[in-house]
């Protein structure tokens, strides 16, 4: 459980590039989720890792396996 002080970690594996739709290949975030993550609350934060775990089941993308099936 997060305490009020801690904060959700970036999702971020260090396989950065977009595909054609502004996703990135390597954690499945999308470029406006990207760029504001660090402004993000936790709550914004889980949302967005629950899209990119959407993203990652619908891609068939092995590497993503961490998120696949996150739920908030």
């Amino acid at each position: 459980m997060l305490t009020n002080t801690q904060s959700i970690d970036s999702p971020c594996v260090r396989k950065c590039c977009l595909d054609s739709n502004n996703i990135c290949v390597g954690c499945f975030r999308s470029l406006d989720e990207i760029m504001s993550w660090s402004e993000a609350s936790n709550q914004e934060r889980l949302m967005y890792i629950n899209n990119a775990g959407l993203r990652a089941n619908a891609s068939n993308y092995s590497s993503a396996s961490q998120y696949q099936g996150a739920v908030l």
